[in-house]
C-alpha cells in the first residue's frame, strides 16, 4: 500500500509541477520556467532549434479522445508540452512557422497532426 502511496505522490507533484510551468515565445527562441523545470529553466533559441515533433495520443480505440505533446529539441536539451496547456494551438503555429523558416525536416506523423491541429 505505501508503495502504491509513493508511486501517486510521484506522479501527483510531476502533474503539478508541469501545471505551474510557464512557456515564453519571442524572437528569439522558447523558454520553459517553473518548478518542473531545473535550475534556470529550460530554453532554446531558433538558430539552434534541430527537432520538432508532434505525437497524438489518443485514449481511445476510434482515435476520438485524446491529446497531442509537441516536442522541441537543440543539441543539448528537449522541451515537451502537452496540448491541455491554454494558447497551445497558437504555441504550434509558431513553434511550426520557427521550424519552416529554418527548413528543420518534420516527419509525416508531425504534418498530419499539424495540419489537424489547425482546423
Amino acid at each position: 500500500m505505501a508503495a502504491v502511496a509513493v508511486l501517486f505522490l510521484v506522479y501527483f507533484a510531476r502533474t503539478i509541477g508541469r501545471q505551474l510551468t510557464q512557456f515564453t515565445l519571442d524572437e528569439a527562441g522558447i523558454r520553459a520556467a517553473g518548478p518542473a523545470v531545473l535550475r534556470q529553466g529550460a530554453a532554446i533559441r531558433w538558430d539552434n532549434l534541430r527537432s520538432l515533433r508532434l505525437d497524438y495520443y489518443s485514449t481511445r480505440r476510434d482515435g476520438e479522445g485524446g491529446w497531442m505533446q509537441l516536442r522541441l529539441g537543440d543539441a543539448q536539451r528537449t522541451i515537451r508540452i502537452d496540448s491541455d496547456l491554454e494558447g497551445f494551438a497558437e504555441l504550434v503555429g509558431a513553434v511550426a512557422r520557427a521550424a519552416a523558416q529554418r527548413d528543420i525536416a518534420i516527419d509525416a506523423a508531425t504534418l498530419s497532426n499539424l495540419q489537424a491541429i489547425r482546423h
